[in-house]
């Protein structure tokens, strides 16, 4: 039986511990498969697991989270794309004129303000852009915003005329 005397075992580790982190920096994807072939988890493989397991769970509260948004779009998109003819439908029919007259050229008094009640519903009720607006009309936004502030104020006027009453 040899007896090794403590430092000479310390220099044996240290030399061996020296060695090991030679053969990691010289052949890192050799030492790797050595690793795997053993069966050992280094610690970045336990990082990257937990990382993935976090990344894992975010995704699915993001996915559903993104899948419940991308639902309620949907729905105010149909909800917009089948309501815009709706609102002008309602609003001709209100003012005795047809969906073609709301949409024509015609610059009569009545048929204008009926076509900025419309305009007005599609902004307040659908929530829809100027100019997306402005071209169902066929006409310049800023026709849109004339028409949508006219019939704000004139909706607040008929308000103070109903609080004096």
């Amino acid at each position: 039986m040899i007896l090794v005397d403590v430092d000479t075992r310390r220099m044996a580790l240290e030399s061996d511990r020296l060695f090991k982190v030679a053969m990691v920096r010289a052949y890192p994807r050799l030492v790797e498969r050595i690793v795997r072939s053993r069966g050992y988890v280094t610690d970045a493989e336990r990082r990257q697991e937990a990382a993935e397991a976090r990344g894992r769970q975010d995704y699915a509260v993001r996915r559903k989270d993104v899948l419940e948004r991308f639902a309620q779009h949907r729905t105010r998109l149909r909800i917009r794309r089948m309501s815009w003819r709706l609102v002008i439908e309602q609003e001709a029919e209100k003012a005795g004129f047809t969906v073609a007259d709301l949409l024509g050229r015609d610059r009569g008094r009545k048929v204008s303000l009926a076509r900025h009640m419309a305009m007005y519903r599609m902004r307040e009720e659908l929530r829809s852009t100027l100019p997306t607006i402005a071209d169902r009309f066929k006409r310049d936004h800023s026709t849109v915003v004339y028409a949508v502030n006219k019939v704000r104020k004139m909706l607040v006027e008929l308000e103070a005329v109903e609080r004096v009453r």
